[in-house]
């Protein structure tokens, strides 16, 4: 199963104000080719499972989402990704600039690993 993972918003007066719509489109598009995906939200008190992680992020959850490093497979794409592509390829396994729906499922079956732009 993957897991898609939305970090907390720390910023935000409250989580549900911001919920990861790209993350429910995502997992979408992999059921739709029979990969089961879950999604976790660390903003309404999720926690982290082991295994590969899959996230997203804007700029202003940048220390969050550099928190979660860790040794596992892990894909950063969303705005903060596609902006600072350049500052974080060393931090992740694969980084995702653009719109990811037409790449996720060979990013996910083939596990790429460097630098993707996607449409």
């Amino acid at each position: 199963m993957i897991t898609f993972l939305n970090p907390a918003s720390p910023f935000l007066t409250s989580s549900s104000v911001m919920p990861p719509l790209g993350l429910f489109y995502l997992s979408a598009v992999l059921k739709e080719k029979g990969i089961r995906a879950q999604i976790i939200d660390l903003g309404l008190g999720e926690e982290i499972p082991e295994g590969d992680l899959y996230i997203t992020g804007t700029t202003p959850q940048e220390k969050e989402i550099l928190s979660l490093q860790r040794q596992s497979y892990m894909v950063l794409g969303g705005p903060h990704a596609s902006v600072n592509y350049e500052n974080l390829r060393e931090k992740f396994s694969l980084v995702v600039k653009g719109e990811a729906e037409d790449v996720i499922e060979f990013i996910v079956r083939h596990k790429s690993r460097g630098f993707v732009h996607a449409r």
